[in-house]
């Protein structure tokens, strides 16, 4: 009878950060003007949705960490075997660029977050925390369950006694830091341009794509991953986060209130689909 296996703690990190993505913004810590009847705004899904999308995301990234930890094969001598003439990248591993890694997509996921504090409204705000978090969250659930299907030895495992493998040993492809990484950055891209022009959005941008390429770069070097695999993971996240902020898009609406003619303190709307 199988047992569920403890949720590595790195896993369980990334589980909490996630709420805190999704969360934070939703109760209200950030405050701003929300009047329409001073600029255009955009009204996005009821709050009641904005809850039921996060449950389904964060539902969905935890049963899919639960699923590799009760299903993922541990890899064979066979499939170490299958990697063996591959002396370019594989070796001992190297921890320090693995650490360097995991600060690196600390970074990929933190610089958003802060411009986002820099969005003027918090309906915006909470309108990003949603799309961001889901892009990322899925992002994760679709590498979690590709390792589970999909057993490929790291590049490291060739320098460690087979009785040392475990089920992170087979877990080469894809690399999750660089899907989540480009998950980031990519949809940092997109919602840019609905966040309004900024004279540093070059510095933004470019900052972002450093640290998401980075972050992918140093899992090869790390020997936790083969080229092949982050770059895999760079255009799932890219992928999902595109999918995110067009179904993001697809389900709000653009309202403007303006004086009309008639004078007298009237206002006409204009209800606008996206």
């Amino acid at each position: 009878m199988r047992t569920f296996k403890k949720i590595p703690n790195r896993n369980a990190l990334l589980w909490v950060c996630g709420m805190l993505i999704f969360g934070l913004p939703q109760f209200g810590f950030c405050q701003g003007n929300d009047s329409t009847f001073k600029y255009s705004e955009t009204l996005r899904w009821p709050s009641s949705r904005d809850w039921m999308r996060t449950g389904v995301a964060l539902g969905t990234t935890g049963a899919s960490v639960l699923l590799f930890q009760q299903y993922a094969k541990v890899p064979t001598s066979q499939d170490v075997a299958k990697i063996a003439g591959r002396h370019r990248y594989i070796g001992e591993q190297r921890k320090g660029y693995g650490a360097l890694s995991d600060a690196l997509l600390i970074g990929s996921v933190a610089l958003p977050a802060l411009y986002a504090l820099t969005i003027t409204t918090q309906q915006d705000r909470v309108d990003w925390a949603v799309g961001f978090g889901e892009a990322l969250c899925y992002t994760f659930a679709i590498n979690q369950l590709t390792k589970t299907i999909v057993t490929a030895p790291r590049p490291y495992v060739v320098t460690l006694d087979p009785a040392a493998l475990d089920q992170r040993s087979g877990a080469s492809f894809f690399s999750g830091h660089a899907a989540v990484a480009g998950a980031a950055a990519s949809y940092f891209l997109f919602r840019f341009s609905d966040w309004g022009n900024s004279r540093h959005r070059g510095w933004w941008l470019a900052g972002a794509g450093v640290l998401a390429t980075a972050a992918a770069g140093s899992r090869v070097v790390a020997r936790n991953h083969f080229p092949e695999d982050v770059i895999t993971g760079l255009a799932v996240g890219t992928t999902v986060s595109y999918l995110t902020y067009r179904l993001q898009r697809s389900n709000k609406t653009k309202v403007t209130a303006a004086p009309n003619a008639l004078g007298g303190g009237h206002f006409s709307v204009v209800f606008e689909w996206q």
